[in-house]
């Protein structure tokens, strides 16, 4: 068979019938795949890693990172998802729920009220963490 008559062939399987690919698709699939494959692996290291963190550290961690974040990045809105999961895994319930709300706003502002809502129904649930004021 001619070479062009066959391409011809081979590209209409693959448009119809996705029985073909072309190598170069197979070869950026195969990177793809292992591009993932390190990802997987650098987030379970990551995660074994973290639990072997004792849980106040960790908590202590987090609340420096959260309180860096307030000191050097600007504007703080933007950085308003961080904060709050910062906040939140180092028990500053008072401020994850004010970054919470900072994110629900932001959420509101684009449009996206339904990710407004999910935000700020999070940050009633962390309300249930808070003292009340007579246990001060």
């Amino acid at each position: 068979m001619d070479p062009e008559a066959f391409e011809g062939v081979c590209e209409t399987l693959s448009r119809r019938h996705r029985i073909v690919r072309s190598a170069h698709l197979l070869e950026e699939c195969r990177w793809d795949r292992n591009r993932m494959l390190r990802s997987l692996w650098h987030s379970l290291y990551r995660k074994v890693c973290y639990r072997q963190i004792a849980t106040g550290r960790r908590a202590r961690l987090h609340r420096r990172l959260g309180e860096w974040i307030e000191e050097h990045v600007e504007p703080l809105n933007a950085a308003a998802t961080w904060l709050a999961d910062h906040f939140e895994r180092s028990e500053g319930w008072q401020r994850a729920i004010k970054y919470l709300q900072l994110a629900a706003d932001r959420a509101g502002l684009r449009f996206e009220p339904r990710q407004a809502t999910e935000i700020l129904e999070h940050a009633l649930e962390l309300v249930r963490n808070c003292p009340r004021p007579n246990e001060r």
